[in-house]
């Protein structure tokens, strides 16, 4: 096999490879019952009152994020990028997948609650962190976050908070008008917010081998 070939096939797995741990992370932090991601806020809640599924709401979401960058984005919009709409399916896939294997798995103390949220945050970490490494393709949620950046002019990290901030704020909206009350969303979604960015930083700083996973210049 040519190298270039190996290279090109050793990237893809990764990647794919990272959507998947990145997608479990997601459903460890939910089962810590402390309250969803973020980027999943909306969708947890939707899928608490209404029958489809909690990948099911995530792909309609992200394909929605693709549209939304096509439209803002236009000609600078690169048509390689409507990919992202396979990686929304292999995402959403594992999602319902992760629930399903852990249906049993309902902790009821704090202390491993807690634990939950922390392990998965890790866990979301890791998968966020092998999966940008090879440098394929941007996920929907970062896609929509760039394209946001682009257009406003304003900093990656400015537009990745105000994202994530919209969806919890529309999230809590949406539990109070379909239940009375928070569900959903709670300490565990501000923890991993930050635990998830703290877990990224120290895999790329002490996991050397990372730099190991091959790569294509930006």
């Amino acid at each position: 096999m040519e190298p270039a070939i190996k290279t090109q096939i050793l990237r893809h797995l990764w990647f794919t490879l990272g959507v998947i741990v990145t997608a479990f992370g997601i459903v460890l932090v939910t089962k810590g019952a402390l309250g969803t991601t973020p980027i999943t806020s909306v969708v947890y809640v939707l899928s608490m009152r209404f029958t489809p599924t909690v990948g099911m709401f995530t792909f309609i979401m992200n394909a929605l994020f693709v549209v939304a960058q096509a439209i803002l984005l236009r000609d600078d919009f690169e048509k390689y990028q409507w990919f992202q709409l396979g990686v929304a399916v292999l995402f959403s896939g594992v999602i319902d997948v992760g629930f399903f294997i852990l249906q049993w798995y309902q902790p009821q103390h704090l202390a491993l609650q807690l634990a939950t949220v922390a392990v998965g945050s890790a866990v979301l970490g890791f998968g966020i962190t092998i999966q940008i490494q090879p440098n394929v393709l941007v996920v929907p949620g970062e896609g929509i976050t760039r394209a946001l950046s682009i257009v406003t002019k304003k900093r990656f990290g400015t537009m990745k908070i105000a994202l994530d901030t919209s969806l919890v704020t529309v999230g809590i909206i949406l539990s109070f008008v379909f239940f009375g009350t928070l569900r959903g969303i709670g300490f565990g979604t501000l923890l991993a917010a930050i635990l998830v960015g703290l877990f990224v930083n120290v895999y790329r700083k002490h996991f050397t081998w990372l730099s190991k996973i091959p790569s294509e210049p930006q």
